[in-house]
């Protein structure tokens, strides 16, 4: 049963062991997953028996906010792969029950671990997808893993500058966007993909192959089931049916069936490619269409099997935090929760086991959303736990706030996904530090602290705070080949300087890998300025460099770089710290780009008058809620790029 915050691990029933608990998880030394999916729910039991799920030895990556030609060009190309007796062998969320949300990203980025080869279509929209880029860096990982060799398969859909960090995957790329394909078809580009790496493609196959799971059985049998399915699993017929629902012209209605449009594809059209793609030359009917499309998803957006949409926009309590770990260490998350609790800081967790991963992640869900911090213990166990991967890649999803207690570095046997995703997130080291004292600065950490005008932290404290977080790779990483994506190099000079609030991490981060992954050199403070909010910064302590505050490091990154990024919520506004930001790029005489992050009338009253007179002059890019922030975090890029050149 999930506990609520007030209840503790030690209640389980006296039949639940650890090793009960480890019967869920997929253990191994490369850190391999398995593809197991949970069976029975309480009570526990020890002889757990699991559904294994077939390894596909090909994946398919791709954005998942590509268009309609894009997004047909991949459907045309799998369909002709599968055609030439690969079907059993690729992995193509299409063909997969959840083709949204936690589970599918889950489902990705699991399916990725497990391949031998990936098929890359790089476009405009991949290096703007956020799964598509983590597993970009996934893949870039594993080609300088001799342990976990993977191949390539790279094509170019459209004329795209590829991020320098990402150039490896340019390795015999097929470039389609030349002039000698530009006029060719989808199905023309396709076959060319086909007839170009098919050969290859087939070394990383299985013996034997089969066409079953390429049949037309699932096309619909009976008239109307499209109306008791959600849009994402609809057929061709399905989608055929619904047009004559509509009353759509059987003229329409064949480009359709031409096209083989499907609830994967059907989302994705847009007027234009309803006017030029499928010849659809009245307006009334290209806007009924597209009606009808949005209608259908809004319905969607409220079905409880949609629960992961609703999750995502729930608030959190800025007072609790929740805590993940592996069963086996259940008395080490009862120690830590019970000193959190002590100091009135509330702490979830789920203890729930579940039919499926799809209710183990709905399960979790409903403590996690309520947190706006996520505690997870990296232990020996940790690396293999299957419950510690669902749960941190669940949290990312949800964009979570994470804090790292290492306990054993383990860091070296982390599947590569939750290298990625935890590789930078702040950590502290109760491997080697007193345990009353890493406690100490994790309630730091996790405790959210109201701004109060004129209050200066003793400096020794301040130092003890800022020297006990790292970034998890940085605290654990023992070897110089571990590739590090965002973290601070001192001999780069940074191209933007980033500054924010601390409530705003998660978005920086983001922002950040963005910024770094178009080959932009960032600097922001995502260790230090947590703890020192209140403090004055003149007198802070760098962690790494005892003979420099962290003003003079804030002056001289700032000077060095060519654009600052400040990054608008409330609490920025009320922040000292803040608005010496604002001050120092005023004096500088910095080119600024305004982020919002919250919603803000234009200049932000709350500021002083010369401040307001100053980002009077100054375009914001908004970027205040999620679909905004998917949207047009490429407009920041180019607004960047833009000052560079001048």
């Amino acid at each position: 049963m999930a506990d609520s915050e007030e209840s503790h691990l030690h209640h389980r029933p006296s039949n639940v062991n650890a090793a009960a608990f480890n019967t869920i998880e997929a253990r191994n030394s490369g850190g391999d997953s398995d593809g197991l999916e949970f069976m029975d729910s309480e009570p526990y039991q020890s002889d757990r028996t699991f559904k294994k799920q077939s390894a596909k030895k090909i994946f398919i990556s791709y954005s998942n906010n590509a268009g309609f030609q894009e997004k047909k060009f991949v459907c045309d190309t799998v369909k002709q792969l599968k055609e030439n007796d690969l079907a059993e062998d690729i992995w193509f969320d299409k063909d997969e029950t959840a083709s949204s949300g936690c589970l599918w990203f889950v489902q990705r980025l699991e399916a990725l671990d497990r391949c031998s080869a990936v098929i890359l279509f790089l476009s405009k929209s991949f290096f703007q997808s956020q799964i598509a880029q983590l597993e970009s860096k996934i893949i870039l990982d594993r080609l300088r893993s001799p342990s976990r060799p993977i191949k390539i398969f790279p094509v170019m859909f459209n004329t795209v500058e590829i991020p320098k960090s990402f150039e490896p995957l340019l390795d015999g790329a097929l470039d389609l966007s030349g002039a000698q394909v530009a006029t060719s078809s989808l199905s023309e580009k396709s076959s060319i993909v086909v007839g170009s790496f098919n050969e290859e493609i087939q070394k990383y196959c299985a013996a034997s192959t089969s066409m079953g799971s390429f049949s037309a059985a699932s096309v619909s049998k009976t008239r109307g089931e499209f109306k008791d399915k959600r849009l994402c699993a609809w057929s061709v017929e399905d989608t055929q049916e619904w047009l004559v629902h509509l009353g759509i012209k059987e003229f329409y209605r064949q480009a359709f069936e031409e096209l083989m449009i499907d609830g994967f594809l059907l989302p994705c059209l847009n007027e234009e490619d309803l006017e030029h793609s499928l010849g659809i030359d009245s307006r009334g009917t290209r806007r009924k269409i597209l009606h009808q499309i949005k209608a259908i998803q809004d319905r969607e957006k409220v079905l409880p099997e949609n629960w992961h949409l609703q999750a995502k926009s729930t608030r959190p309590r800025t007072d609790t935090a929740y805590i993940i770990y592996d069963p086996a260490d259940t008395h080490l998350a009862r120690a830590l929760r019970t000193e959190l609790q002590k100091k009135d800081l509330r702490v979830l967790q789920n203890e729930k086991l579940s039919h499926t991963k799809e209710e183990y992640l709905k399960a979790c869900a409903s403590h996690l959303t309520s947190a706006k911090k996520v505690l997870v213990l990296l232990t020996d166990t940790a690396p293999g736990s299957s419950v510690i991967y669902l749960q941190v890649l669940l949290s990312e999803w949800l964009g979570k706030q994470f804090l790292i207690a290492v306990y054993k570095n383990s860091w070296e046997r982390l599947r590569p996904s939750l290298k990625l995703v935890l590789g930078e997130k702040s950590a502290i080291d109760f491997e080697r530090q007193l345990f009353k004292e890493a406690t100490s600065i994790l309630h730091e950490q996790l405790r959210t602290r109201k701004t109060i005008t004129g209050v200066v932290l003793e400096q020794s404290y301040v130092d003890r705070l800022a020297e006990g977080v790292k970034p998890l790779q940085s605290l654990t990483s023992k070897s110089s080949d571990c590739t590090q994506w965002s973290t601070e190099n001192e001999e780069t000079v940074p191209k933007v300087f980033i500054s924010y609030q601390w409530d705003a991490q998660t978005k920086i981060q983001q922002i950040k890998s963005f910024l770094e992954a178009h080959g932009l050199s960032c600097w922001v403070d995502l260790c230090v300025r947590g703890h020192s909010s209140m403090s004055c910064r003149s007198t802070s302590v760098l962690p790494d460099v005892s003979t420099e505050t962290l003003q003079s490091k804030i002056i001289r990154n700032m000077k060095a770089a060519a654009v600052v990024i400040c990054c608008f919520t409330p609490k920025y506004i009320q922040s000292d710290n803040c608005n010496k930001d604002l001050q120092l790029a005023m004096s500088l005489e910095k080119p600024l780009l305004p982020v919002l992050l919250h919603y803000l009338p234009w200049p932000p009253a709350g500021v002083s008058v010369n401040i307001r007179r100053y980002l009077c002059q100054f375009a914001t890019t908004d970027l205040s809620n999620d679909r905004l922030f998917n949207r047009d975090l490429h407009i920041l890029l180019s607004r960047i790029q833009k000052l560079l050149q001048l």
